[in-house]
Parts: C-alpha cells; sequence; structure tokens
C-alpha cells in the first residue's frame, strides 16, 4: 500500500490516542520523540508517509495490516484493566 495519499488530521490523531491509550510521554519514552513534536502532530495532522508512521506509532500496526487486530494499550482508568494490569506486574 502506498501511503503519498493518507492523511492523519490532528482530531484523528488524538482520537487514536484516547482508543489506544498513547500517552504523550508514552511515546516519548518508547520512540524518543519530543514533546514540542508530538504536541504539532497532535494539532496539525500529518500526511503521507508519515501518517503511515504515526499510526503505526499510536496503534502498534500498520495501516495495511488490516488482517492483523489492533492491540489496545490497557487503559489505567479503567479498573478491569488496571486490576489486569496489576495482576500481571504481580507475576
Amino acid at each position: 500500500m502506498k501511503f503519498e495519499n493518507m492523511v492523519l488530521t490532528g482530531t484523528a490523531i488524538r482520537r487514536l490516542m484516547r482508543k489506544h491509550g498513547a500517552t504523550l510521554r508514552g511515546i516519548k519514552a518508547q520512540h524518543q520523540i519530543t514533546l514540542k513534536r508530538t504536541r504539532e502532530v497532535r494539532q496539525s495532522g500529518v500526511r503521507g508517509f508519515l501518517a503511515a508512521e504515526w499510526f503505526w506509532i499510536i496503534t502498534g500496526r500498520w495501516p495495511d495490516d488490516s488482517a492483523a487486530p489492533a492491540k489496545a494499550r490497557p487503559n489505567a482508568r479503567h479498573p478491569v484493566d488496571a486490576a489486569r494490569a496489576a495482576a500481571m506486574n504481580a507475576s
């Protein structure tokens, strides 16, 4: 799949981040992207191959990988996810 025409608006990026539990500091820690750059992308969006890369950074899968389900990160505010994460850390 070619990504030249792919567009992720700032709104779409914010929604993906919420859905997958991605945080500004989490992206910074995992991918060495500055908070300033992450805020710029959340504000203005990206297009082309950068859009595909940001989709991967947030969701953990490439946009053309439709067969594989996205692995949502646990939401610490959700009681079930918090309990599951605590149980995984205890073992």
